[in-house]
């Protein structure tokens, strides 16, 4: 399982990347078979002028399978993390019938 990380509008640093490659690796460890790669995308969404959220958008290669493609809001980098991981964790359990 290859794990691709792209922050925009952020400085990506060693512990914020290994905080998310530690939450993937909790998240989906008993799909790691299955996932050739995880590409995670979050970026900056500007809803008013003082608020500003973050979106991740999250794309699993499966072998075998088409890929898909998972997207989330969040108010940080790890609420909108955590939600896409949640909607692929899902995602993953109806294509495989493996329950949670």
């Amino acid at each position: 399982m290859k794990l691709i990380l792209t922050l925009q509008d952020k400085l990506q640093n060693a512990a914020t990347k290994m905080q998310i490659s530690r939450l993937v690796n909790s998240k989906l460890s008993k799909y790691s078979e299955n996932i050739r790669k995880i590409t995670i995308n979050v970026k900056d969404i500007h809803q008013d002028q003082a608020t500003s959220m973050k979106q991740c958008n999250i794309e699993l290669l499966l072998p075998g399978l088409p890929s898909m493609q998972i997207r989330a809001k969040g108010k940080d980098l790890l609420q909108a993390t955590k939600r896409a991981l949640q909607y692929s964790q899902q995602q993953l359990a109806h294509k495989y019938q493996l329950g949670h």
